[in-house]
């Protein structure tokens, strides 16, 4: 009965899953709340860094 209850508390404060991102200049993964997210008519990209974004406005 105890182990029961144990696998039942952890499943309780196991975290959700969070949705990851790929940063759009190194392909760094991320977690989308961490990322530095933006929206165009091409779709959205994100990225893992001020300094990424940049370059890749500088790119294009």
């Amino acid at each position: 009965m105890r182990a029961a209850s144990a696998e039942a508390e952890t499943l309780k404060n196991k975290p959700e899953p969070e949705e990851m991102v790929a940063c759009a200049t190194c392909g760094l993964h991320l977690p989308k709340h961490e990322a530095i997210c933006e929206v165009s008519e091409a779709g959205e990209r994100c990225f893992c860094s001020d300094i990424h974004q940049q370059q890749a406005h500088k790119e294009n």
